[in-house]
This record gives C-alpha cells, sequence and structure tokens, in this order.
C-alpha cells in the first residue's frame, strides 16, 4: 500500500500537468486566430494592403527560435495597369511570441531577397499631366508594426512610353527601414546603383509616410553622397563624378543641394580633361530622372560659371536632352576651348559670355550633337602659337606705320562677336578682332572637327602702309596697294582668312581681287 506522501506527490503532479496543459490549451486558442504566419493570413494581410492579387510559390513556418514564415516567389499584381507589379524571390518573416499578445502584431524583422518593383509607363493624357501618376494604394498591413526591414538585391524599373525603349532600372543592393509601420514614416539606409550616369549612391534618410496618394506623391527627406559616377554614359563626355549634399520634398520633385567635383572632365572628342566643381540647386524626379537645374555655380578650371537649365526625357528618343543657359563675366577662353580643340587652345586672356546651349540624345559625335548660341568679348588675348602671335605683332606695327622693327613686342587681341553652333559647324554672324593699329569686321564660319576657316569681311588700318617684302608682310602691301580708299587716314579693304586654325591664308576677298 502507497503511502499518503508519495500520494500527495503524485496528485501534485497531475495538477500541475493539467495546470500546464490547460495554459497551453488557453495559450493556443487564443494565439491561433491571431497567429500572422500562416499562409492565407499573409495573403489576406498583403491583399487588404496592397489591393492586389498576392501569389505565393513555396511556404513553410518557423517556430523556433523565433515564430515566422518564408514565402518563396511571392507576386503581387493588380487589375489596374496604373499600379505597379510587384516580384520578391524571398521573404522571411521573424517574430516574437511576445508579439503576438495585443491587437498589435510585432514582427522583428522582415527580409526581402531580390523584390522587383516595375512601374508601367506613366500616360498624361489620362492623368492630367506629365508627372502625374494614378493613385496606388501603398502600405504595410494593417496591425502590424515591424522592427527592422531588410531588402537586398533589388530593382525598381520604370518603364518608359516609348516601347521600344529599355526600361529606366535602378538598382537597390541594400536596404535597412526602421520602425516600419502603417501612417508613420521610414527611417531608412540604402546603397543603390544609378543608370544615368552608372554610379553607387548611398542614402540615409526618411521616407513617407506613405498614405493612399500615389508613391510620387510620398515625401523624402535625407542625405546622400555618391562616388565613381562614370560621366562616359553621355557618349560625348568623360570623367568620373563625386557629389554630396541633401534633398527634401516628394519623389517626383525632390529638391537637392549639392556640390559635385570631376578632377578629370572633358569630351571624348578631343580627350582633354580640365577639372570642373559645382555648387547647385536642383528639382529631381525621382521617377524618371529629369532634372531641372536652379541654378548651377561651377568653376571649370579657374573660370566662374551659372548656368540654369533641364535634363529631360526626349518623346520618341533613346535618352535625354540636356538644355542649359551659360553666363559667365569672369571667364577665361583658354578654360572653355580646352574642350573644343585637339591641339593647345589657340587662345589665352579674359572673356565674358552669354550663352544657350542644347545637347539632344544621339549617337552622333559631339561636335555635331551640340548646338549652341552665344554672344562673347575677349579683351587683352594672346595667341597661343608664337607663329601667329608673330604675325598679329608684324601686322600691329605696320598698321601704325612703323615699318622699320624687325622684332615687334606681342601686342593684345580684342575680339566679340555673335556665334551660332550647329551640325559640326560655328557661324559667325559677327566677329570683330582690335589690334593697336588695325581692326576687322568679319563673318563666316568654323568647322569644329577639321578645323577649316572661311571668314570674309573689312580691314581697316590706321595709317598707310608702304614697306613689306615678304610673307605675311607681303600681304599687307597688297592690301595697301590695292585698296580702293587709301589716305593718310588709313586703309580699308575687303579681307579674307581661309586654310585651317593651324596654317591660315590671309588674303584680298575676291570682289577686291577683281
Amino acid at each position: 500500500m502507497r503511502s499518503l506522501p508519495t500520494l500527495t506527490k503524485a496528485k501534485w503532479l497531475l495538477l500541475c500537468c493539467a495546470v500546464i496543459l490547460l495554459v497551453t490549451a488557453g495559450t493556443a486558442l487564443y494565439v491561433a486566430p491571431r497567429w500572422p504566419y500562416r499562409k492565407a493570413e499573409l495573403i489576406r494581410r498583403l491583399e487588404d494592403a496592397t489591393g492586389s492579387r498576392v501569389e505565393i510559390g513555396r511556404f513553410h513556418q518557423t517556430f523556433f527560435p523565433h515564430p515566422g514564415c518564408v514565402a518563396e516567389n511571392l507576386t503581387l499584381t493588380n487589375s489596374d495597369p496604373a499600379h505597379p507589379k510587384i516580384t520578391v524571390q524571398k521573404v522571411t518573416v521573424s517574430g516574437l511570441y511576445s508579439g503576438l499578445i495585443g491587437s498589435e502584431k510585432h514582427i522583428r524583422m522582415l527580409s526581402l531577397e531580390g523584390m522587383r518593383i516595375a512601374f508601367p509607363p506613366q500616360n498624361p493624357e489620362s492623368s492630367g499631366g506629365q508627372n502625374d501618376v494614378r493613385p496606388q494604394r501603398v502600405g504595410v498591413p494593417s496591425g502590424i508594426k515591424f522592427d527592422q526591414v531588410e531588402a537586398r538585391n533589388s530593382q525598381i524599373v520604370f518603364a518608359r512610353k516609348n516601347p521600344e525603349k529599355e526600361p529606366r532600372t535602378f538598382a537597390i543592393y541594400d536596404v535597412i527601414l526602421k520602425s516600419f509601420a502603417p501612417g508613420e514614416a521610414i527611417h531608412f539606409n540604402a546603397v543603390l546603383r544609378i543608370p544615368v550616369p552608372p554610379a553607387e549612391v548611398n542614402v540615409d534618410g526618411v521616407f513617407g509616410p506613405l498614405t493612399g496618394d500615389a508613391i510620387g506623391k510620398a515625401q523624402l527627406k535625407g542625405r546622400f553622397t555618391m562616388k565613381n559616377a562614370d560621366l562616359s554614359k553621355f557618349h560625348a563626355l568623360m570623367g568620373t563624378l563625386s557629389a554630396q549634399g541633401q534633398f527634401e520634398g516628394q519623389l517626383e520633385g525632390l529638391t537637392v543641394n549639392a556640390t559635385t567635383n570631376v578632377p578629370d572632365f572633358g569630351t571624348k572628342a578631343t580627350h582633354h580633361t580640365i577639372p570642373l566643381n559645382t555648387d547647385f540647386t536642383a528639382v529631381v524626379d525621382g521617377t524618371n530622372g529629369d532634372v531641372q537645374f536652379q541654378p548651377v555655380h561651377a568653376l571649370l578650371g579657374e573660370t566662374k560659371l551659372i548656368a540654369t537649365g533641364k535634363l529631360e526625357e526626349v518623346p520618341d528618343a533613346n535618352g535625354k536632352r540636356l538644355t542649359l543657359h551659360i553666363a559667365s563675366q569672369e571667364a577665361r577662353i583658354q578654360d572653355l576651348m580646352v574642350l573644343f580643340t585637339h591641339s593647345k587652345p589657340p587662345l589665352q586672356g579674359a572673356t565674358r559670355f552669354d550663352m544657350s546651349v542644347q545637347l539632344p540624345p544621339d549617337k552622333k559625335p559631339f561636335e555635331e550633337r551640340l548646338q549652341a548660341t552665344a554672344h562673347f568679348g575677349i579683351r587683352g588675348s594672346k595667341f597661343s602659337k608664337q607663329q601667329t602671335e608673330q604675325k598679329v605683332s608684324d601686322l600691329s606695327q605696320r598698321a601704325q606705320g612703323n615699318t622699320k622693327d624687325d622684332d615687334p613686342p606681342p601686342v593684345m587681341t580684342d575680339l566679340s562677336g555673335d556665334v551660332n553652333l550647329a551640325g559640326g559647324t560655328a557661324n559667325f554672324s559677327r566677329l570683330d578682332i582690335s589690334i593697336p593699329g588695325a581692326s576687322a569686321a568679319l563673318h563666316g564660319t568654323y568647322k569644329l572637327e577639321t578645323h577649316a576657316v572661311d571668314l570674309h569681311g573689312m580691314l581697316h588700318t590706321d595709317a598707310n602702309l608702304s614697306d613689306a617684302t615678304t610673307g605675311f608682310k607681303a600681304f599687307l602691301m597688297k592690301v595697301v596697294e590695292l585698296a580702293k580708299k587709301k589716305n593718310k587716314n588709313g586703309a580699308t579693304v575687303p579681307v579674307k582668312i581661309t586654310g585651317s586654325y593651324e596654317r591660315p591664308d590671309f588674303g584680298l576677298d575676291a570682289p577686291a581681287e577683281k
């Protein structure tokens, strides 16, 4: 016969087991209907939050050490063609058992691997404007709060209105979101790669809160750094750009304040480089990559520039068009010409100019694509080639009536004019050149690729020239001998400059030779 203590211990053991069983059963009955990690429950919550149809390939639940689930090949599609299509290779949800208590479910970690968000082309006619996006339901499942969301190897893809164009793709290597909950702003860190120009960007900021508005209306604020942006993506340009700054506003209209540095800025046509630093304010459409510059303060070499303009998508073209208005009161002509000349810039000196530039998307050479109109003035310039500078000095001495100096000192040349550049040809409607003792008013063309010169106009000298020997001096003598007007006040005759920049030919224009 068992003793009393033994029976008492047995009863207590049975009682404890019963209590544990009841608590476990009660907890299970309480938690079961609230268990968020079932496949059907996950689909329901995602469909309620996005208004999309959700499909999941493989799925399994996890229980230790944390409750959760893993879903593979997840797809969200919507019957409304204005909504993006979302696919995710793998979704991992990791929660807390304590987070199952209460009306709000607390999720420790949500991990997304290989997510792709594909936006359809925008339709300005149906949405009322080029930058409008039809409302899309965005957000997270209601009643759930995430401590952290991680997304790795993701892509955001924006389709073009022209179906023949390649979509614009933003590769996002790594994103970490903090305290992700309905109706709250999202703190994030991200490393992404932008397509134009190709570059890695580190971003730290706040996104949202996400509401029922289009994703393009969502608010963004933060800072960024960009390194190793390859400018050769723009066909004609070359160089490696670095940038840093801050941004604020809506995704489709971010105001960006930044500084950039390109130590090796140049053009592929000449392979000449020069340092370029900028400090600018711009409005960026994060959905299509369009940029409004307002304004840009730039330092090109030692030349100070102020520019405004835009970089925008061109209908029925594969690429973007750059339009700029550039002005400077403190420029050096050699800094500007180095990008367009294959040899050393022909002139050195201070200049002021006002220029409108357009670079359309095209695969033609840079010289043929560049379009520009400009008004310029250059004071106190010198020619880089010693031979050319010597000829100008000779002309100045003879034009002043000095025929005895065989080694004249260098002189300063002033130029001003109006030019239109298109198709690789600079068309000078006015080109005024002035040196001590002489001036010329010319018009004509200059070919950027071949350096061919074809200028015509009138040359005026302050004094009659009576002595000349050979070469350039002989040309001056010919000018005087055949001048229609010769007196003590000087000579005025039609002249021309042809040949090339490297080997110019000076002479009387055809009408004067008849």
